[in-house]
């Protein structure tokens, strides 16, 4: 299938994923455990068109962007859960991955958190 595979002068833009630590205990209660990197990937990253957002109704209303990856044993393992990295900025995916062809790439729907500082990867610990 020709159109959905992605070819290499597409993927144009480097991305990390980034799943949240475990919890830790801090004396008296839990606290949230920082960001791990889950790997590092070049993609395709486009805007949201405006017929997507509305064909999608308010599920993807929100999402500023729609990322590409290659599948691969790493980007096979992305959770609901797992945040990305680009350009020094958060995102959160919206929904869950999606596989797009006979497993040749996976589509994410992003959403920009804008009250987070910028974040610099090299700092973050990888995940076991």
């Amino acid at each position: 299938m020709k159109g959905t595979r992605i070819s290499a002068g597409r993927l144009d833009r480097r991305i990390t994923l980034v799943r949240p630590a475990a919890a830790v205990h801090g004396g008296l209660e839990l606290r949230p455990g920082g960001l791990q990197v889950l790997c590092h990937r070049y993609a395709s990253v486009k805007s949201a068109r405006r017929r997507e957002a509305f064909d999608a109704g308010g599920t993807e209303a929100r999402a500023e962007l729609t990322a590409w990856l290659r599948f691969d044993n790493a980007t096979r393992t992305i959770r609901a859960t797992d945040k990305v990295v680009l350009d020094s900025r958060l995102y959160e995916l919206t929904a869950a991955p999606m596989e797009v062809g006979r497993g040749y790439a996976i589509e994410l729907l992003l959403v920009a958190d804008d009250d987070a500082a910028p974040i610099d990867v090299t700092a973050l610990d990888p995940v076991p």
